[in-house]
């Protein structure tokens, strides 16, 4: 415990062996005598030994803390101790961490874990939470080279210390984003082994189910978080999220208020209340809850959906405000810019701004599509904004292919459908929009956006709606 490394004991055996030495006799005997499963030879070697055990189980312990070890998570003991300040700063940015919904925490976050790895490159943990912060910092972002930082960061973890369970919980979640599920569920599984008792590794999980369209499982695993976490904002607004994909709002609004209740300043709990308020067109309720989330801190998705808010009123100047708003917060996001050309798109005037907010998130979203290829999300969408400037070339086989790799995600069934009907092809339109809604998508979009409105009046259309969602009204929901 020395502060000079040179002048500690190398080994417990080397301070085994010292310790014998000032009480004048040897505990080589009584090793010996105890490979062989009898009692020591020596009860002066027994007393030294016992004394040395007790000076071992201090140094362990002081290692540990220094490691920083946590509730749910598994720690290993370094062969050094963490110097005391690097470690403070390390516990900074992991509390930092676990509010990530506050934007400015994972910045500071990222700050913080590459001072203390400047001074200590094989710090594991910092490494892993280096890893972890980069992808929270990408899913607000998107920007370019964010995922490969928090997969090599996640790698140097594993390299240095492959017991951790957290960088592997993190590789899930990159690839089950990416939409590398198989590879993430090796790398959730490889976790729990690692800490059964990780929320965080099954939230992962949850992650990992999700994007295979297993929703129940998704929610299953996020319940075993909870029992492990309760205390913990997140696993709520996480249940919230399932219920919500799976179309049951008012079981995703009484999550969502449970995450409200752990954590009242949390702007993503607030903007998640007025997203499901949305959806269950109680505008005002809406506006309150995400005029709040930009209060607590702005963001373009909360500003995004108020945009929504606006829309789906009819109020398009007060859309388009917010969007602008929404693509100065965050201008390296296609996200950002699709919704401001959907919100131009309202406008007859504003057809000229629109597509030039659809090629930049053309722009910006083939970047992505570099860094997350099978991401079914982003092909649908970037196959709509090819839809919107009339690129028939580009949008089809991007379309198709997101049905490929998600046929039972309603998100992507929608967008996908949305882009079939720009580009006037009514029949695939149908058969995509209804099933997203069968499958759960909300139908406040549907009743809303302006570019809908014809297939909203076609027959077939309105008779594909009914018997789609016949067997959900006689109580036969799938």
């Amino acid at each position: 415990m020395h502060p000079d490394p040179k002048r500690r004991f190398a080994s417990a055996g080397a301070l085994s062996s010292a310790l014998a030495e000032t009480l004048g006799t040897s505990t080589g005997a009584g090793r010996e005598a105890e490979s062989r499963g009898s009692r020591p030879r020596w009860r002066t070697g027994w007393v030294a030994a016992a004394i040395a055990g007790v000076l071992v189980v201090a140094a362990f312990i002081f290692r540990v803390s220094s490691g920083a070890w946590f509730p749910g998570e598994h720690r290993t003991v370094a062969t050094e101790a963490v110097p005391a300040n690097l470690n403070d700063e390390f516990l900074k940015a992991d509390a930092l961490l676990q509010r990530y919904d506050i934007r400015k925490n994972v910045t500071d976050a990222i700050d913080l874990l590459k001072k203390v790895l400047v001074q200590d490159p094989s710090f594991a943990l910092a490494q892993a939470g280096l890893g972890r912060a980069y992808f929270l910092e990408y899913r607000v972002t998107r920007a370019a080279g964010l995922l490969d930082e928090a997969r090599a960061a996640c790698n140097r973890a594993i390299a240095l210390d492959g017991s951790l369970a957290q960088p592997y919980t993190t590789l899930a979640r990159i690839d089950a984003m990416a939409g590398h599920t198989d590879l993430g569920m090796q790398e959730a599984q490889k976790a729990l082994r690692l800490d059964p008792r990780s929320a965080e590794a099954y939230g992962a999980q949850a992650e990992v189910f999700d994007a295979q369209g297993r929703g129940d499982d998704a929610a299953a695993a996020v319940q075993k978080a909870i029992d492990l976490q309760p205390d913990y904002w997140r696993w709520p607004l996480l249940l919230g999220n399932y219920d919500y994909a799976a179309g049951k709002l008012q079981d995703a609004a009484t999550q969502y208020r449970k995450a409200e209740a752990i954590a009242p300043d949390s702007p993503i709990v607030q903007l998640n209340l007025g997203l499901v308020a949305l959806q269950m067109q109680n505008y005002a309720e809406a506006q309150t809850h995400l005029e709040k989330s930009v209060q607590m801190e702005p963001s373009f998705k909360a500003y995004s959906t108020l945009s929504e808010v606006f829309g789906a009123q009819g109020k398009y100047q007060d859309a388009i405000e917010m969007s602008r708003k929404a693509r100065d917060l965050n201008p390296t996001n296609y996200v950002a810019w699709g919704n401001l050309g959907a919100a131009y798109i309202n406008v007859p005037s504003d057809h000229a701004q629109a597509v030039e907010a659809y090629r930049k998130a053309i722009e910006l979203a083939e970047v992505a599509r570099k860094e997350t290829p099978n991401d079914s999300f982003l092909l649908a969408e970037l196959g709509s904004y090819y839809a919107y400037i009339g690129d028939a070339d580009r949008s089809l086989p991007l379309l198709r292919q997101a049905v490929t790799l998600a046929p039972e995600d309603p998100t992507v069934l929608f967008s996908a459908g949305d882009g079939y009907e720009i580009l006037h092809r009514r029949s695939e339109a149908i058969s995509l929009i209804v099933k997203s809604i069968a499958l759960g998508f909300h139908g406040n979009q549907l009743e809303h956006l302006p570019e809908l409105a014809s297939l909203r009046a076609d027959p077939k259309f309105q008779r594909a709606l009914k018997a789609a969602l016949a067997p959900q009204q006689t109580g036969h929901q799938r």
